[in-house]
């Protein structure tokens, strides 16, 4: 038997946030950027929409920038959207 434990497809920006360690706002920004896939569901009437961030896109995103090649524009995204300023 596989003892594996079972990794969720999608994940809130909150959980997403956490693994990737940085702020929500990080990631709202890397998706509007397209650098990550995410899912927006909003019902008929409802207000505030439900984001989910794909995890394979959000990892795939990680090792490309902390493989050398990119380092710095991540950081750079985070410092502008988590202080205004780079």
């Amino acid at each position: 038997m596989d003892t594996k434990a079972i990794e969720p497809e999608w994940l809130k920006t909150t959980d997403a946030a956490k693994i990737a360690s940085v702020s929500r706002p990080t990631i709202a920004n890397w998706i509007h950027r397209g650098r990550i896939k995410a899912f927006v569901h909003r019902e008929r009437g409802q207000i505030r929409a439900t984001v989910l961030v794909s995890l394979s896109s959000l990892r795939a995103f990680l090792d490309r920038h902390s493989s050398g090649g990119c380092e710095g524009e991540a950081s750079a995204d985070a410092a502008v959207t988590e202080g205004g300023r780079q």
